[in-house]
């Protein structure tokens, strides 16, 4: 079987971790292929290629952080099972990641 990469979507983002999360909030960044997406211990998401390794922080409210805005909900898929999504696709900045 051929190996597809992995890409995870970042969605129902908001400015502001406080607010109430509603449905409606901004669709953020696909990011990959990946070779593989890990959550550890509830509070990080580890994302991985061959050669680069990244991580995104999911806060104490249970968002995860990416350039200025807070995302409820993410989906982790193969690229054959939502190719409508990919046209997001954007390259990982780490410095983006870090949660202020």
């Amino acid at each position: 079987m051929a190996h597809e990469g992995i890409y995870i979507q970042l969605f129902e983002g908001q400015e502001n971790e406080d607010d109430e999360l509603s449905e409606g909030g901004q669709n953020g960044p696909v990011f990959g292929p990946l070779q593989f997406v890990e959550v550890a211990n509830g509070r990080l998401i580890k994302l991985g290629t061959e050669g680069d390794h990244y991580e995104l922080t999911i806060t104490l409210n249970g968002f995860v952080y990416y350039d200025g805005l807070y995302y409820g909900d993410f989906s982790v898929f193969f690229e054959h099972q939502n190719d409508s999504h990919l046209a997001r696709h954007q390259g990982f900045d780490q410095a983006k990641a870090i949660h202020p």
